[in-house]
């Protein structure tokens, strides 16, 4: 704006217009206030600063879980959920079962943050090469010995219970290795062992059934079933078919336990009874039907003619499975010696081998003579024509044929 402007809008030419006085105080608060505010200001930055990373530290962090004890598949899914890394360092141990945690490297409790690394050591379970010292059994229970296959660890042994009739419940039976190569002395926790405890006598709860005129099949079946120790006798019988029961020595309806032992009479079907042959002549022996007869003769110095001098199977016996056989000797009395004058040499040997082939130790010897007679013929006996000892000894004169006999002209 001119100066003329101004002069004509006042009135007045180059009038001069002075500054108004001003009384000028400081604040000394003022600063201080600043201070304050930013220092309030940056703390609060600060604040949200240290809050923000805490909020992002909670959220970077696990809390570790006391894992010892539990299955390293627990401890894996939750290092996968919180992103650790789990390191595994397996060992052979008899407390913890196989891939079970013994111990971890930090404490439980413990914050880490996520991608640390958890240090664990695993169990393999017991050692199964680890050789077993094995106790005396027989001084044991059957919880006891429970109690010692848990406590070595020894899962390859199986605890058996069975019946007795000898060893009172819950005490030791015996033992069974599954090689036979394994003893008590090189017995490790690998190898297989049976050991039979007893759970006492068994209870009697079988009611026994009357098995008369029934078969051996059903008899065999029954038995099978409920475990009975059974016998079976064969008896012939005119009545009871063969196969079929006769009779039992328990009577029906007696209470009876598994493993009781019973006998059973089973039919054999009718049987063949062995004739006395003593009562009978060798005509009615060689006549027999159901029993094949051997027939023989021989001599005797006791045991008059056609009588019976033994049987090779006693009278009485009764065949039933199998054919009824036997030999008969009957006496030929005492040997007889007939007139063997003018019998052949020849004829001698045969002649007497009949005394010798039937048990009379009868001999002889020959003397050759000058004789009319053809050569090697008889022409003298010491004995003929008699009945002789069983042992007797025959003197025979054979003729050499060397004499001529004069002939003589009547008249």
């Amino acid at each position: 704006m001119s100066e003329d402007f101004l002069s004509q809008f006042s009135g007045r030419k180059n009038v001069a217009i002075s500054a108004p006085e001003h009384d000028t105080e400081f604040d000394s608060a003022y600063n201080k206030r600043k201070l304050i505010r930013y220092g309030v200001i940056a703390g609060t930055v600060i604040v949200v600063a240290i809050i923000l990373y805490l909020i992002v530290a909670l959220f970077n962090q696990v809390t570790v879980k006391n894992f010892v004890g539990t299955s390293l598949g627990d401890a894996k899914t939750w290092g996968i959920t919180n992103k650790v890394t789990l390191e595994i360092e397996t060992l052979f141990n008899n407390e913890y079962d196989n891939n079970f945690i013994i111990t971890q490297s930090q404490d439980p409790g413990k914050k880490i943050r996520k991608g640390s690394i958890l240090v664990f050591q695993v169990s393999k379970g017991p050692d199964p090469d680890e050789q077993i010292e094995l106790p005396d059994f027989a001084a044991m229970n059957t919880n006891q010995i429970y109690g010692w296959k848990d406590q070595n660890k020894a899962n390859n042994v199986n605890i058996m219970q069975e019946n007795s009739e000898t060893v009172e419940p819950n005490r030791f039976i015996r033992k069974e290795f599954n090689n036979p190569t394994i003893t008590e002395t090189n017995y490790t926790r690998k190898d297989g062992l049976l050991i039979y405890m007893s759970k006492g006598t068994y209870d009697k709860n079988i009611t026994m059934p009357n098995f008369a005129d029934k078969s051996k099949t059903e008899v065999e079946t029954w038995a099978g079933q409920n475990k009975i120790e059974a016998e079976y006798k064969e008896k012939a019988s005119d009545k009871i078919p063969r196969d079929f029961v006769i009779s039992q020595d328990i009577d029906a309806g007696t209470k009876i336990a598994q493993n009781t032992k019973m006998t059973f009479i089973i039919s054999s079907g009718k049987a063949v009874i062995m004739p006395n042959f003593s009562r009978i002549t060798k005509e009615e022996a060689a006549a027999q039907e159901d029993v094949l007869v051997t027939l023989k003769t021989q001599y005797s110095g006791t045991i008059a003619y056609g009588k019976l001098i033994s049987q090779s199977v006693p009278a009485g016996r009764q065949f039933t499975d199998e054919p009824a056989k036997v030999t008969v000797i009957y006496s030929e009395g005492r040997p007889y010696i007939d007139d063997l004058v003018g019998k052949s040499e020849k004829e001698l040997p045969s002649y007497f081998y009949e005394f010798t082939g039937k048990g009379a130790n009868i001999t002889y010897s020959v003397t050759y003579v000058d004789s009319g007679e053809p050569k090697g013929q008889v022409v003298s006996v010491s004995l003929y024509n008699q009945y002789m000892e069983m042992t007797t000894h025959v003197e025979i004169q054979v003729s050499r044929g060397k004499i001529s006999i004069p002939i003589t002209q009547d008249g």
